[in-house]
């Protein structure tokens, strides 16, 4: 009887329990304050350097951000290359996944040499956190992201910007000078000046007078050169489009630079609007008088996918930053301006990320924000190897003025990060990563030299590939592809002679050694069946995948060495005229090349996590939209913030792999869950983790409604 009555009580609990519970589970994940993101990429941002500086005070922003909220060192994939790093990053998936395997990638179908960007949205085959987001009705701001191709992407809530894109003819920056021994410039001379008006209105007295003309794209500007004084030291310098200085662009002292310029100029017949920077490095003597034009990227549909908004970012921000989108690491090299005028150029570039993404923050609606700023990468790979006292020109005196420089680009992206913070609304996390770091070098490597001097890669009298007579060649780094019939456009190598072709290339490879210490200068080489354990896999790899050693760096380029008539196979590096550091062909479990990952915001759970995965960045961001994660993303998310949405996830790998070298490979899964082995030649190991992420708000929700049913029965029997 008792029995009975209790059962009475309990079969209606248990049925409210079964109805409620769908519908808690649905509250637990839905009802909640979504919360907004900002993800700031900072290219090629090293954990040490960062961490390091942030401690020392130099960068408050970040620190802010860094010791309230979480940071974490987080693994790159390999090829450690930016826009390998960024689809993964954005994607959450691996590179043999997503599709991009390199800055630039090798299709089938196509002569062994050719390439098309992996910048491009149009090789990503992954969807990318942007999309997902405008799968759930959000709305995403992408100032700047590699793929972020706005005409690959159909989108109707969200606004894509790739200024990158936006290029034509002329705009490459260039050095105007009379000096015909500096390389790669434009070259101009000047005659006394005549036909001018207005020039007292606006100069005063002048006692002499020059003029030059400067063409951009097919338009005509005119250069005045004025001596105020007569004592044979010109002072000023006028950019005009007429021979009125009334309508003068910019009025210049030596080594001054002009606000942008926002005017039309006509190139093939068509109109492009541009706002470029000038500076006038030098204008005595007049025989290595020296005008500095900044790289002038036009206003073309090519960068954006909404014309009304693009044209506001234009006339509110490009007018005042100008329309540098990297450090001018061309003209550094070759001449035309010291490093201190680099890193003016490279403050401008920080200067337009920084304040287009602080004007998209603040006058559009969003849900998420992915931008970027590429001023460590741009100055690390002129400066690094200076700073490196295991580098062969290293130079103690030097090195401190160097650092400087690196630590006041460090402060440029700390403005950065501070603007960000004063703009977003207070339910933001604001995310600072980078995409991987930077190794100094000392010397580079060139792969197509060492095969072409085995017969490997033909070449012309020229020397110039010769792709009927070529049996293997890199058209990137880290990837060799063999030149194979049916599969290559052209191609001659039979598929029966494949394996024994793509095991020649890699011994030749692998016993490879640096002439002049002896040393083994790769890493790592695999055949591509063997790589999968690098998120290698597809058709977009190479038949043979190599990495090399710290203080080594790999390209592509074909070098005739004078001496012997041979290709140039390895070479020194050369400060200020080739790069001193840089990423890519290198392994990502090297300290240098460790990338970031720092957050803050409503929730955010305080501390280093040790590491992360880039594969898990993409997962994190959805977790704190409160939607599912992108198609492809392979790993759980970090859990950083307290008031992100419940996930329930479950995720499962398995990673079967021979190797021939001895590397060590360490996957971090979650938070708690690190997984390290260490492979050896000639030795075959499975790795397998399952993680469960249990939904706890809901087990609390259960255990409540377990609670009170217990005191209901408990009571029910005590009274009877």
């Amino acid at each position: 009887m008792k029995s009975s009555k209790v059962l009475k009580i309990l079969v209606p609990l248990l049925l409210m329990i079964f109805l409620i519970l769908p519908g808690v589970q649905y509250t637990a994940q839905n009802e909640f304050k979504r919360l907004k993101v900002v993800v700031i990429s900072a290219d090629a941002a090293r954990f040490d350097h960062i961490t390091q500086l942030a401690e020392q005070g130099y960068l408050p922003n970040i620190a802010r951000l860094m010791f309230s909220g979480i940071y974490a060192e987080m693994i790159a994939v390999f090829p450690t290359a930016t826009a390998v790093s960024h689809a993964a990053i954005s994607t959450g998936a691996p590179p043999g996944v997503n599709g991009i395997v390199g800055n630039a990638i090798h299709l089938p179908n196509t002569t062994v040499t050719s390439t098309t960007s992996g910048f491009s949205g149009f090789n990503l085959l992954s969807e990318p956190i942007w999309m997902t987001a405008e799968r759930h009705g959000l709305k995403s701001i992408v100032v700047s992201f590699p793929q972020s191709t706005p005409p690959a992407w159909n989108v109707s809530k969200s606004i894509l910007f790739n200024f990158y894109d936006a290029s034509a003819a002329f705009t490459s920056s260039t050095l105007y000078t009379t000096n015909r021994i500096v390389g790669g410039a434009t070259y101009i001379d000047f005659t006394d000046a005549t036909g001018w008006i207005n020039v007292e209105k606006v100069l005063g007295n002048v006692v002499r007078a020059l003029e030059s003309s400067i063409r951009i794209g097919d338009t005509t500007w005119y250069l005045y050169l004025a001596d105020l004084d007569g004592d044979d030291f010109y002072d000023k310098l006028v950019i005009a489009p007429e021979k009125d200085l009334l309508k003068a662009y910019a009025i210049l002292n030596e080594g001054e630079w002009s606000n942008p310029i926002n005017t039309t100029i006509v190139f093939a017949n068509k109109e492009y609007t541009i706002s470029p920077l000038f500076k006038a490095i030098k204008l005595n003597p007049v025989s290595d008088f020296r005008l500095y034009r900044g790289l002038t990227r036009p206003f073309e549909a090519l960068w954006y996918n909404n014309a009304d908004v693009a044209w506001s970012v234009w006339n509110n921000v490009f007018t005042k930053t100008g329309t540098f989108t990297d450090g001018d690491y061309v003209g550094l090299i070759r001449g035309w301006f010291d490093e201190e005028t680099y890193i003016e150029t490279v403050n401008y570039t920080n200067r337009l990320f920084a304040e287009w993404t602080v004007f998209m923050v603040k006058n559009y609606d969003w849900d998420l924000v992915l931008t970027y700023t590429p001023v460590i990468d741009n100055v690390y790979h002129q400066f690094l190897g200076l700073v490196d006292p295991s580098m062969p020109y290293y130079d103690s005196e030097k090195a401190k003025y160097y650092w400087d420089l690196i630590v006041r680009t460090y402060k440029m992206v700390d403005e950065f990060i501070g603007a960000v913070l004063e703009s977003v609304p207070p339910d933001t996390v604001v995310i600072l990563l980078s995409d991987h770091g930077q190794v100094p070098i000392k010397k580079v490597v060139y792969i197509n030299g060492i095969l072409c001097n085995r017969g490997y890669v033909a070449v012309d009298a020229a020397f110039r590939v010769n792709v009927t007579g070529t049996l293997a060649y890199a058209p990137w780094h880290v990837h060799i592809f063999v030149n194979l019939a049916g599969r290559e456009a052209g191609g001659i190598v039979s598929p029966a002679n494949y394996s024994l072709l793509v095991d020649e290339v890699a011994r030749v490879l692998w016993e490879y050694r640096d002439p002049e210490t002896g040393e083994r200068v790769f890493d790592l080489v695999l055949p591509r069946e063997k790589a999968e354990f690098l998120g290698l896999t597809g058709e977009r790899v190479g038949d043979v995948i190599f990495a090399l050693k710290p203080g080594y760096t790999s390209s592509t380029a074909l070098v005739r060495d004078p001496e012997t008539g041979k290709a140039v196979e390895i070479a020194p590096v050369i400060p200020l005229l080739t790069s001193t550091g840089d990423h890519g062909p290198h392994l990502p479990h090297y300290e240098e090349l460790r990338a970031v990952l720092i957050a803050g915001g409503p929730g955010v759970i305080g501390g280093y996590l040790g590491t992360v995965s880039s594969l898990q960045v993409a997962a994190t961001i959805a977790s704190l939209l409160g939607i599912s994660p992108p198609r492809d993303s392979k790993l759980t998310p970090i859990f950083i913030s307290r008031e992100a949405p419940p996930i329930v996830f479950t995720y499962t790998t398995s990673i079967t792999t021979t190797i021939t070298s001895t590397t060590a490979i360490t996957i971090r899964e979650t938070l708690t869950t690190t997984a390290t082995t260490t492979l050896t030649s000639p030795v075959q190991t499975t790795i397998t983790m399952t993680e469960t992420i249990v939904d706890y708000t809901l087990v609390r929700i259960v255990g409540l409604i377990a609670l009170i049913v217990g005191i209901v029965v408990g009571y029910v029997l005590r009274r009877k």
